[in-house]
């Protein structure tokens, strides 16, 4: 189900509620998705940001796929390389209260999330990006 408001202001406020309104997920910009793609592009937005803080910028995009574990849960995987050439991998853990927002200002607000270069861990949190 997906709606979408526009607020006094005019700028959209999309919500999209997935797996059976079971993880919400919010996406705002021209990045706006359907389904797992919002919850890709954000958690790619925010990885970013999150290996950047934990000193490990990454070159260029993260690449996520997500997976439907069951209806109240969902893992978003990202990989990249850092600026240093070392693999990068980030793994979100989403459950019922998780959201996840693109845009100006990405997040993953409410997840078990791992972040990992060259296979050590570099962040372990359940908020990054813009939180």
């Amino acid at each position: 189900m997906a709606t979408a408001r526009t607020t006094s202001r005019g700028t959209a406020v999309c919500a999209i509620t997935a797996i059976t309104a079971a993880v919400v997920l919010v996406g705002c910009g021209s990045e706006d998705l359907v389904g797992g793609s919002v919850a890709r592009t954000g958690a790619s937005q925010a990885g970013k940001l999150a290996f950047r803080e934990a000193g490990h910028p990454i070159k260029g995009k993260l690449t996520c796929s997500s997976d439907d574990q069951s209806d109240s849960k969902m893992v978003i995987t990202c990989k990249g390389t850092t600026e240093k050439g070392k693999p990068a991998k980030m793994t979100a853990d989403l459950g019922t209260d998780s959201k996840v927002v693109s845009g100006d200002k990405p997040r993953i607000r409410g997840a078990s999330i791992t972040g990992t270069v060259d296979g050590e861990q570099v962040f372990k949190k359940d908020c990054i990006g813009q939180c």
